[in-house]
Protein backbone atom coordinates (compact mmCIF):
# COMPACT_ATOMS: atom_id res chain seq x y z
CA UNK A 1 0.00 0.00 0.00
CA UNK A 2 1.46 3.51 -0.63
CA UNK A 3 1.86 6.73 1.68
CA UNK A 4 -1.72 7.86 1.05
CA UNK A 5 -3.13 4.35 1.74
CA UNK A 6 -4.71 4.12 -1.99
CA UNK A 7 -4.06 0.78 -3.55
CA UNK A 8 -3.11 1.34 -7.34
CA UNK A 9 -6.16 -1.24 -8.57
CA UNK A 10 -8.66 1.11 -6.12
CA UNK A 11 -7.17 4.17 -7.82
CA UNK A 12 -7.73 2.76 -11.11
CA UNK A 13 -11.23 1.75 -10.25
CA UNK A 14 -11.81 5.32 -8.86
CA UNK A 15 -10.63 6.85 -11.98
CA UNK A 16 -12.99 4.42 -13.90
CA UNK A 17 -16.10 5.38 -12.13
CA UNK A 18 -15.36 9.43 -12.90
CA UNK A 19 -14.64 9.00 -16.35
CA UNK A 20 -17.56 6.67 -17.05
CA UNK A 21 -20.73 8.16 -18.30
CA UNK A 22 -23.71 8.83 -16.30
CA UNK A 23 -26.92 7.03 -17.00
CA UNK A 24 -29.59 8.97 -18.41
CA UNK A 25 -32.63 10.06 -15.81
CA UNK A 26 -35.27 7.68 -15.87
CA UNK A 27 -38.60 8.15 -17.87
CA UNK A 28 -41.59 6.28 -15.72
CA UNK A 29 -44.40 5.69 -18.85
CA UNK A 30 -47.50 5.55 -17.94
CA UNK A 31 -50.55 4.36 -20.39
CA UNK A 32 -54.42 3.82 -19.90
CA UNK A 33 -57.21 2.77 -22.43
CA UNK A 34 -61.20 2.29 -21.60
CA UNK A 35 -63.77 2.76 -22.83
CA UNK A 36 -67.63 2.54 -21.43
CA UNK A 37 -70.25 2.25 -23.04
CA UNK A 38 -73.64 3.41 -21.20
CA UNK A 39 -77.47 2.85 -22.26
CA UNK A 40 -79.67 5.32 -20.96
CA UNK A 41 -83.12 6.70 -20.14
CA UNK A 42 -84.75 9.79 -19.62
CA UNK A 43 -87.09 12.27 -20.52
CA UNK A 44 -87.26 13.56 -23.74
CA UNK A 45 -85.57 16.56 -24.80
CA UNK A 46 -85.63 19.67 -27.32
CA UNK A 47 -85.17 17.92 -30.73
CA UNK A 48 -86.35 14.51 -29.86
CA UNK A 49 -88.63 12.37 -32.25
CA UNK A 50 -90.35 10.17 -29.49
CA UNK A 51 -94.15 11.53 -28.33
CA UNK A 52 -93.46 9.06 -25.33
CA UNK A 53 -92.89 10.29 -21.85
CA UNK A 54 -89.27 8.89 -22.39
CA UNK A 55 -86.99 8.08 -24.67
CA UNK A 56 -83.53 6.78 -24.64
CA UNK A 57 -79.34 7.27 -25.90
CA UNK A 58 -76.79 4.53 -26.82
CA UNK A 59 -72.97 6.09 -26.04
CA UNK A 60 -69.62 5.18 -26.12
CA UNK A 61 -67.13 7.18 -24.21
CA UNK A 62 -63.50 5.77 -25.16
CA UNK A 63 -60.16 7.34 -22.97
CA UNK A 64 -56.78 7.12 -24.23
CA UNK A 65 -54.31 8.63 -21.48
CA UNK A 66 -50.88 8.18 -21.75
CA UNK A 67 -48.13 10.42 -19.26
CA UNK A 68 -44.73 10.67 -19.31
CA UNK A 69 -42.51 11.97 -16.11
CA UNK A 70 -38.57 12.49 -15.61
CA UNK A 71 -37.22 14.63 -12.69
CA UNK A 72 -39.92 16.62 -11.90
CA UNK A 73 -41.62 17.22 -15.11
CA UNK A 74 -45.05 15.43 -15.65
CA UNK A 75 -46.93 15.61 -20.02
CA UNK A 76 -50.35 13.99 -20.10
CA UNK A 77 -51.69 13.18 -22.55
CA UNK A 78 -55.96 12.46 -22.69
CA UNK A 79 -58.17 11.92 -25.42
CA UNK A 80 -61.99 11.42 -24.16
CA UNK A 81 -64.19 12.11 -27.27
CA UNK A 82 -67.47 10.66 -27.25
CA UNK A 83 -70.09 9.06 -29.67
CA UNK A 84 -73.49 8.95 -28.96
CA UNK A 85 -76.47 7.46 -31.21
CA UNK A 86 -79.87 9.27 -30.19
CA UNK A 87 -82.88 7.57 -29.59
CA UNK A 88 -81.80 4.21 -31.30
CA UNK A 89 -85.05 2.50 -30.79
CA UNK A 90 -86.59 5.02 -33.72
CA UNK A 91 -86.00 4.90 -37.36
CA UNK A 92 -85.74 9.22 -37.05
CA UNK A 93 -82.28 7.71 -34.84
CA UNK A 94 -79.14 10.21 -35.22
CA UNK A 95 -75.61 9.81 -34.36
CA UNK A 96 -73.42 12.69 -32.69
CA UNK A 97 -69.54 13.17 -32.17
CA UNK A 98 -67.57 15.13 -29.94
CA UNK A 99 -63.98 14.95 -29.63
CA UNK A 100 -62.38 16.09 -27.14
CA UNK A 101 -58.98 15.73 -25.11
CA UNK A 102 -56.66 17.58 -22.34
CA UNK A 103 -53.36 18.62 -22.47
CA UNK A 104 -50.79 19.28 -19.44
CA UNK A 105 -47.27 19.99 -18.85
CA UNK A 106 -46.22 20.43 -15.16
CA UNK A 107 -43.15 20.50 -13.17
CA UNK A 108 -41.69 21.32 -9.68
CA UNK A 109 -39.37 23.12 -7.79
CA UNK A 110 -37.88 22.84 -4.11
CA UNK A 111 -41.17 24.86 -3.45
CA UNK A 112 -43.17 25.59 -6.07
CA UNK A 113 -45.31 23.71 -9.28
CA UNK A 114 -45.79 25.33 -12.73
CA UNK A 115 -49.05 23.78 -14.59
CA UNK A 116 -50.01 24.65 -18.54
CA UNK A 117 -53.19 23.09 -19.60
CA UNK A 118 -55.10 23.19 -22.43
CA UNK A 119 -58.72 21.52 -23.27
CA UNK A 120 -60.59 21.38 -26.16
CA UNK A 121 -63.75 19.72 -27.56
CA UNK A 122 -65.34 19.94 -30.69
CA UNK A 123 -68.61 18.49 -32.54
CA UNK A 124 -72.11 18.20 -31.00
CA UNK A 125 -73.08 17.97 -27.46
CA UNK A 126 -75.97 16.87 -24.98
CA UNK A 127 -76.77 20.80 -23.08
CA UNK A 128 -78.86 20.56 -20.20
CA UNK A 129 -80.12 20.19 -16.76
CA UNK A 130 -79.42 16.48 -16.96
CA UNK A 131 -75.79 16.77 -17.97
CA UNK A 132 -72.67 19.04 -16.25
CA UNK A 133 -70.87 21.25 -18.17
CA UNK A 134 -67.79 20.58 -19.04
CA UNK A 135 -65.43 22.30 -16.69
CA UNK A 136 -67.45 21.49 -13.67
CA UNK A 137 -67.15 19.36 -11.20
CA UNK A 138 -69.08 15.90 -11.45
CA UNK A 139 -71.07 16.47 -8.51
CA UNK A 140 -71.78 20.37 -8.96
CA UNK A 141 -75.16 21.35 -9.28
CA UNK A 142 -76.62 21.86 -12.52
CA UNK A 143 -77.59 24.78 -14.79
CA UNK A 144 -81.25 25.45 -15.32
CA UNK A 145 -81.71 25.69 -19.58
CA UNK A 146 -81.93 22.49 -21.60
CA UNK A 147 -81.13 22.83 -25.16
CA UNK A 148 -80.68 19.17 -25.75
CA UNK A 149 -78.28 18.14 -28.67
CA UNK A 150 -76.08 21.46 -30.22
CA UNK A 151 -73.46 22.36 -32.05
CA UNK A 152 -70.77 22.90 -29.60
CA UNK A 153 -66.84 24.21 -28.77
CA UNK A 154 -64.97 24.53 -26.23
CA UNK A 155 -61.20 25.98 -25.92
CA UNK A 156 -59.86 26.14 -22.42
CA UNK A 157 -56.56 27.34 -21.91
CA UNK A 158 -54.82 28.19 -18.76
CA UNK A 159 -51.06 28.66 -16.62
CA UNK A 160 -50.99 27.87 -13.04
CA UNK A 161 -48.51 28.84 -10.75
CA UNK A 162 -48.54 27.60 -6.99
CA UNK A 163 -45.94 27.92 -4.41
CA UNK A 164 -45.24 27.79 -0.18
CA UNK A 165 -42.30 29.67 -0.02
CA UNK A 166 -42.74 29.06 3.76
CA UNK A 167 -44.61 26.33 6.02
CA UNK A 168 -46.81 28.59 7.38
CA UNK A 169 -47.81 29.97 3.59
CA UNK A 170 -48.20 29.53 0.49
CA UNK A 171 -49.90 31.16 -3.11
CA UNK A 172 -51.85 30.80 -5.83
CA UNK A 173 -51.88 32.40 -9.39
CA UNK A 174 -53.46 31.69 -12.83
CA UNK A 175 -54.54 33.28 -15.95
CA UNK A 176 -56.59 31.74 -18.69
CA UNK A 177 -58.57 32.06 -21.68
CA UNK A 178 -61.64 30.85 -22.12
CA UNK A 179 -64.17 30.32 -25.98
CA UNK A 180 -67.59 27.98 -25.38
CA UNK A 181 -70.51 28.05 -27.23
CA UNK A 182 -72.18 26.96 -30.27
CA UNK A 183 -69.99 28.00 -33.20
CA UNK A 184 -73.34 28.25 -35.19
CA UNK A 185 -73.69 31.86 -35.92
CA UNK A 186 -77.74 31.20 -35.95
CA UNK A 187 -77.70 29.82 -32.71
CA UNK A 188 -78.76 32.54 -29.88
CA UNK A 189 -79.80 30.37 -27.09
CA UNK A 190 -75.68 29.40 -26.38
CA UNK A 191 -74.00 31.62 -28.21
CA UNK A 192 -70.37 31.56 -28.64
CA UNK A 193 -68.15 33.29 -25.41
CA UNK A 194 -64.86 34.26 -25.41
CA UNK A 195 -62.75 35.53 -22.85
CA UNK A 196 -59.70 35.38 -20.21
CA UNK A 197 -60.00 35.00 -16.52
CA UNK A 198 -57.48 35.02 -13.71
CA UNK A 199 -57.29 34.37 -9.90
CA UNK A 200 -54.64 35.57 -7.49
CA UNK A 201 -54.88 33.37 -4.11
CA UNK A 202 -53.03 34.03 -0.57
CA UNK A 203 -52.80 31.59 2.24
CA UNK A 204 -51.47 31.38 5.81
CA UNK A 205 -51.86 29.69 8.95
CA UNK A 206 -51.89 32.11 11.91
CA UNK A 207 -52.15 29.10 14.45
CA UNK A 208 -52.41 25.63 14.07
CA UNK A 209 -55.09 24.17 13.20
CA UNK A 210 -56.71 27.43 11.27
CA UNK A 211 -55.66 28.57 7.68
CA UNK A 212 -56.96 31.70 6.22
CA UNK A 213 -57.45 32.62 2.56
CA UNK A 214 -57.81 35.83 0.60
CA UNK A 215 -58.57 35.65 -2.93
CA UNK A 216 -59.07 38.06 -6.24
CA UNK A 217 -60.90 36.27 -9.15
CA UNK A 218 -61.95 38.43 -12.30
CA UNK A 219 -63.62 36.51 -15.70
CA UNK A 220 -64.76 38.79 -18.70
CA UNK A 221 -66.54 37.63 -21.73
CA UNK A 222 -67.78 39.04 -25.06
CA UNK A 223 -70.67 37.14 -26.36
CA UNK A 224 -71.29 36.71 -30.65
CA UNK A 225 -74.58 38.52 -29.52
CA UNK A 226 -72.97 41.19 -28.73
CA UNK A 227 -73.41 41.34 -24.55
CA UNK A 228 -70.71 41.32 -22.63
CA UNK A 229 -70.14 39.91 -18.45
CA UNK A 230 -67.71 40.95 -16.43
CA UNK A 231 -67.53 39.33 -12.72
CA UNK A 232 -64.58 40.35 -10.34
CA UNK A 233 -64.72 38.92 -6.56
CA UNK A 234 -62.86 39.71 -3.10
CA UNK A 235 -63.24 37.19 -0.93
CA UNK A 236 -61.91 35.67 2.64
CA UNK A 237 -62.08 32.77 3.84
CA UNK A 238 -61.24 30.65 6.96
CA UNK A 239 -60.12 26.88 7.10
CA UNK A 240 -60.00 24.76 10.45
CA UNK A 241 -59.87 21.01 10.61
CA UNK A 242 -61.52 20.35 13.86
CA UNK A 243 -60.14 16.50 13.67
CA UNK A 244 -58.89 14.03 11.68
CA UNK A 245 -61.95 13.83 10.06
CA UNK A 246 -63.50 16.91 10.16
CA UNK A 247 -62.97 20.07 8.53
CA UNK A 248 -64.49 23.32 7.65
CA UNK A 249 -64.61 26.18 5.51
CA UNK A 250 -66.40 30.01 5.95
CA UNK A 251 -66.08 32.31 4.10
CA UNK A 252 -67.60 36.09 2.68
CA UNK A 253 -66.55 38.88 0.23
CA UNK A 254 -67.70 41.54 -2.09
CA UNK A 255 -68.44 40.97 -5.84
CA UNK A 256 -68.32 43.79 -9.08
CA UNK A 257 -70.54 43.10 -11.79
CA UNK A 258 -71.14 44.64 -15.66
CA UNK A 259 -73.16 43.44 -18.03
CA UNK A 260 -73.76 45.30 -21.67
CA UNK A 261 -77.36 43.79 -22.46
CA UNK A 262 -78.39 44.16 -26.21
CA UNK A 263 -81.85 44.87 -27.48
CA UNK A 264 -84.02 41.59 -27.71
CA UNK A 265 -87.40 41.30 -28.55
CA UNK A 266 -88.98 40.92 -25.23
CA UNK A 267 -85.87 41.08 -23.34
CA UNK A 268 -84.58 43.38 -20.56
CA UNK A 269 -84.08 47.20 -21.15
CA UNK A 270 -80.11 47.27 -23.06
CA UNK A 271 -77.60 49.42 -21.60
CA UNK A 272 -74.91 49.11 -19.80
CA UNK A 273 -75.05 48.14 -16.02
CA UNK A 274 -72.62 48.24 -12.80
CA UNK A 275 -73.48 45.79 -9.75
CA UNK A 276 -72.38 45.10 -6.28
CA UNK A 277 -73.62 41.68 -4.84
CA UNK A 278 -72.43 40.10 -1.93
CA UNK A 279 -70.61 36.74 -1.70
CA UNK A 280 -70.99 33.96 1.00
CA UNK A 281 -69.95 30.45 1.21
CA UNK A 282 -69.51 27.46 3.82
CA UNK A 283 -69.23 24.08 3.39
CA UNK A 284 -68.07 21.09 6.14
CA UNK A 285 -66.84 17.74 5.42
CA UNK A 286 -66.12 14.75 7.16
CA UNK A 287 -64.10 10.95 6.58
CA UNK A 288 -64.69 8.54 8.41
CA UNK A 289 -63.31 4.78 8.28
CA UNK A 290 -65.41 2.25 10.07
CA UNK A 291 -64.51 -1.45 9.77
CA UNK A 292 -62.67 -1.18 6.57
CA UNK A 293 -65.54 0.70 5.21
CA UNK A 294 -64.65 4.50 3.88
CA UNK A 295 -67.33 7.00 4.72
CA UNK A 296 -67.60 10.68 3.26
CA UNK A 297 -69.96 13.30 3.77
CA UNK A 298 -69.56 17.01 2.42
CA UNK A 299 -72.17 19.82 2.79
CA UNK A 300 -71.83 23.11 1.26
CA UNK A 301 -73.95 26.22 0.44
CA UNK A 302 -73.05 29.32 -1.28
CA UNK A 303 -74.44 32.85 -2.40
CA UNK A 304 -72.64 34.62 -5.57
CA UNK A 305 -72.90 36.29 -8.55
CA UNK A 306 -73.49 33.57 -11.37
CA UNK A 307 -72.46 33.67 -15.21
CA UNK A 308 -75.55 32.42 -17.69
CA UNK A 309 -73.71 31.13 -20.65
CA UNK A 310 -77.58 30.67 -22.46
CA UNK A 311 -78.25 34.11 -21.91
CA UNK A 312 -75.23 36.23 -21.66
CA UNK A 313 -76.54 37.49 -17.94
CA UNK A 314 -74.73 38.08 -14.57
CA UNK A 315 -77.49 37.37 -11.50
CA UNK A 316 -77.17 36.65 -7.78
CA UNK A 317 -77.46 32.61 -7.18
CA UNK A 318 -77.85 30.54 -3.87
CA UNK A 319 -77.18 27.06 -4.15
CA UNK A 320 -76.27 24.14 -2.13
CA UNK A 321 -75.54 20.67 -2.16
CA UNK A 322 -75.01 17.53 0.00
CA UNK A 323 -73.14 14.53 -1.37
CA UNK A 324 -72.03 11.19 0.17
CA UNK A 325 -69.42 8.61 -0.67
CA UNK A 326 -69.49 5.27 0.81
CA UNK A 327 -67.19 2.25 0.20
CA UNK A 328 -68.54 -0.62 2.03
CA UNK A 329 -65.93 -2.77 0.29
CA UNK A 330 -62.65 -1.75 -2.03
CA UNK A 331 -64.66 -2.42 -5.45
CA UNK A 332 -68.01 -0.96 -4.23
CA UNK A 333 -68.25 2.64 -4.31
CA UNK A 334 -72.12 4.66 -3.81
CA UNK A 335 -72.14 8.34 -4.16
CA UNK A 336 -75.70 9.99 -3.51
CA UNK A 337 -76.18 13.87 -4.16
CA UNK A 338 -78.52 16.18 -3.68
CA UNK A 339 -79.43 20.11 -3.87
CA UNK A 340 -80.64 23.25 -5.31
CA UNK A 341 -79.89 26.34 -7.13
CA UNK A 342 -82.03 29.35 -6.86
CA UNK A 343 -82.11 32.71 -8.79
CA UNK A 344 -81.85 35.54 -5.79
CA UNK A 345 -84.04 38.26 -6.90
CA UNK A 346 -81.37 40.73 -5.77
CA UNK A 347 -80.06 43.58 -7.87
CA UNK A 348 -81.25 43.41 -11.66
CA UNK A 349 -82.18 40.07 -11.55
CA UNK A 350 -83.23 39.34 -14.80
CA UNK A 351 -83.41 35.96 -14.26
CA UNK A 352 -85.03 35.94 -11.03
CA UNK A 353 -87.14 32.96 -9.93
CA UNK A 354 -85.21 30.10 -11.96
CA UNK A 355 -84.41 27.42 -9.58
CA UNK A 356 -83.54 23.79 -9.80
CA UNK A 357 -83.75 20.89 -6.84
CA UNK A 358 -81.90 17.53 -7.84
CA UNK A 359 -81.14 14.26 -6.73
CA UNK A 360 -78.50 12.00 -8.33
CA UNK A 361 -76.86 8.74 -7.23
CA UNK A 362 -73.67 6.60 -8.82
CA UNK A 363 -73.26 3.04 -8.13
CA UNK A 364 -69.53 1.86 -9.51
CA UNK A 365 -68.75 -1.73 -8.98
CA UNK A 366 -65.14 -3.44 -10.01
CA UNK A 367 -65.91 -7.19 -10.51
CA UNK A 368 -62.85 -7.31 -11.68
CA UNK A 369 -59.60 -5.16 -12.01
CA UNK A 370 -60.18 -4.63 -15.56
CA UNK A 371 -64.04 -4.72 -15.63
CA UNK A 372 -66.61 -2.09 -13.92
CA UNK A 373 -70.16 -1.40 -13.63
CA UNK A 374 -71.50 2.37 -13.10
CA UNK A 375 -75.26 2.51 -12.80
CA UNK A 376 -76.32 6.59 -12.73
CA UNK A 377 -79.34 8.71 -12.18
CA UNK A 378 -80.69 12.08 -11.76
CA UNK A 379 -83.80 13.49 -11.03
CA UNK A 380 -84.38 17.09 -11.15
CA UNK A 381 -87.46 20.05 -10.58
CA UNK A 382 -86.96 22.41 -12.98
CA UNK A 383 -88.53 25.84 -13.08
CA UNK A 384 -87.67 29.18 -15.64
CA UNK A 385 -90.85 31.75 -14.96
CA UNK A 386 -89.88 33.98 -17.40
CA UNK A 387 -89.99 31.06 -20.08
CA UNK A 388 -93.60 29.73 -18.60
CA UNK A 389 -91.51 26.65 -17.23
CA UNK A 390 -92.68 25.85 -13.26
CA UNK A 391 -92.15 22.61 -11.69
CA UNK A 392 -90.81 20.57 -14.91
CA UNK A 393 -89.70 17.34 -14.18
CA UNK A 394 -86.63 16.11 -16.06
CA UNK A 395 -84.92 12.67 -15.13
CA UNK A 396 -82.36 10.11 -16.72
CA UNK A 397 -81.13 6.71 -15.79
CA UNK A 398 -77.87 5.11 -17.23
CA UNK A 399 -76.78 1.29 -16.76
CA UNK A 400 -72.98 1.42 -18.35
CA UNK A 401 -69.89 -1.24 -18.65
CA UNK A 402 -66.00 -0.08 -18.61
CA UNK A 403 -63.53 -1.96 -19.67
CA UNK A 404 -59.85 -0.91 -18.89
CA UNK A 405 -56.25 -1.06 -19.09
CA UNK A 406 -53.27 0.50 -17.28
CA UNK A 407 -49.86 0.17 -17.99
CA UNK A 408 -46.49 1.24 -16.64
CA UNK A 409 -42.79 1.04 -17.28
CA UNK A 410 -39.55 3.12 -16.59
CA UNK A 411 -36.67 3.48 -19.23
Amino acid sequence: MDRAGVTPALAAALLLAALAPRPAAAVEVNTRQSVQTGIRIRTPLPGDASRNWFTGDLEVLPVLQGALRWHRTLLSLRLNPSLMVREPHLQQRQVFALAAGQLSLTTRGDRWDLQLEQEGSWGVQDVGTLRNPDGSLPTGVPEVQTLGAVPFLRSATSVTLNGTPAPRFGYGLMAGYLVQGSPDPTNVTMPLQWGPNGLGRVRWQPAHPDWVTTALTASQRTFSTGQQQFISMLTGAWDRSWSTRVNSSLGAGVALTRETIIEVPGGPLPGDYLEVLPVVFASVGTREHINQQVLSFQLAARLAPFADRFTGGVYERAEADAQLTWQPERTLTLRPNIGFAYAVPVGRATQAGDRVFFAEGTVTWWAQPWLGLVAYSRVALVSQPRLGIVDQVQWLGTLSVMVQNEQSFVW
